[in-house]
């Protein structure tokens, strides 16, 4: 269990995984989207991964897609600042 509120859970990882959890303060509104040609080097893709646009901004992927059909992923999340 991942779950901070699963505490008479016996194996709770969450104490392990408490510092990835994002910061609601950091986030804005601002969320981008964009597409990748599917590469297996991009299997390590993971959520709350950061990632650094063109402009120097920085954003946190919120959602991940593989599209095998198509070979394309799809990647969207939120700018942080």
């Amino acid at each position: 269990s991942f779950d901070p509120q699963a505490d008479a859970i016996e194996g709770n990882l969450w104490q392990y995984w408490e510092i990835e959890k994002a910061d609601p303060s950091k986030k804005t509104n601002i969320s981008f989207e964009f597409k990748l040609e599917y590469c297996c080097a991009f299997n390590a893709l993971g959520l709350y991964q950061k990632v650094k646009m063109k402009n120097g901004w920085i954003g946190e992927v919120e959602f991940i897609e593989y599209d095998y059909a198509t070979r394309q992923i799809t990647i969207k999340g939120n700018i942080l600042y």
